[in-house]
């Protein structure tokens, strides 16, 4: 597969931005991660902070997350507010919720609207007085911008009531809007729920289908329902949910214990954080090397 137009000549001639670009159409197009690495260290070394942020992204992808905290840390010092939400999701999974929280806020200055649901997961679960309207303040931000994971903190403290009046039917209506979004957490509540018939209509179909997807995104709740949620389809419906996965971009894969799994394939845009991109493993120590070059740079 070929670059689109005159990109190469562009970055060829060292245009950084270019080089970037380049980067991006090897590894979401061209499934070249090498050519992506070159050309992403390449407009890195000239100081562009995306390039930095998409080799972080790279790194934490194959879970050398220690490359990828330098990575991040370059773009963000050069105020590329993604890397500081990238910094917030690493050290939200270390333990270290007070420096995530502190990168989430300074994503959020700079304008990252994950970063409003990032923190507002982490408000909630803290001990201030007013940490369940700090948060509901965050989500409802963070859902106005379109963030699907702010639909799962209104779907808890909806549900739950906290700091609000409990109403379990608009904490539905809230993991309904999440799951619409692809939400993986708002789709295995949703599912559930559509399953059980509990303050929705019963949907055995829809269930099945959200919890698949949730399921393929590593939602443990979801892959821990997604057998009984099959058990419950006839041979017409299961026939029905594989003709649909497979229209939404999944592949079939082999029978587990006499019951159907489904894996998707999609590779999503380097401009946010995602550790869920799909990548080769077998090529992790490769991508170390070629990474830690990356990073030698002024």
């Amino acid at each position: 597969m070929e670059p689109p137009g005159d990109l190469m000549e562009r970055a060829r001639a060292g245009d950084a931005e270019a080089q970037c670009d380049l980067g991006r159409f090897y590894f979401e197009q061209a499934d070249d991660a090498d050519a992506a690495i070159h050309w992403f260290s390449a407009a890195a070394k000239q100081g562009l902070p995306r390039a930095n942020h998409n080799l972080g992204v790279m790194a934490a992808n194959v879970d050398r997350l220690e490359i990828a905290k330098a990575c991040f840390a370059k773009a963000a010092l050069a105020g590329w507010a993604n890397s500081n939400q990238a910094l917030g999701v690493i050290f939200r999974q270390e333990g270290d919720l007070d420096r995530a929280a502190v990168c989430f806020a300074k994503a959020i200055e700079g304008g990252n609207a994950q970063a409003l649901a990032d923190l507002a997961s982490i408000v909630m679960d803290g001990t201030t007085d007013d940490r369940y309207s700090e948060a509901l303040r965050l989500a409802r931000a963070a859902a106005q911008k379109g963030v699907a994971g702010a639909y799962t903190t209104l779907f808890l403290i909806y549900n739950e009531g906290l700091g609000v009046p409990q109403d379990q039917l608009a904490a539905v209506g809230f993991a309904r809007q999440g799951a619409e979004l692809g939400d993986a957490s708002s789709q295995a509540i949703y599912g559930v729920f559509l399953h059980a018939g509990k303050f929705v209509t019963r949907d055995l179909d829809e269930a099945a289908f959200m919890l698949s997807m949730a399921a393929q995104q590593g939602n443990y709740a979801a892959q821990a329902y997604y057998r009984r949620a099959l058990d419950s389809l006839n041979d017409e419906q299961l026939a029905r949910l594989d003709e649909r996965l497979k229209g939404a971009g999944y592949r079939h894969m082999a029978p587990l214990g006499g019951n159907r799994f489904w894996r998707v394939w999609i590779k999503r845009p380097l401009s946010k954080f995602y550790f869920h991109f799909l990548i080769r493993t077998g090529q992790s120590g490769k991508l170390d090397k070629l990474i830690a070059e990356g990073l030698r740079q002024k």
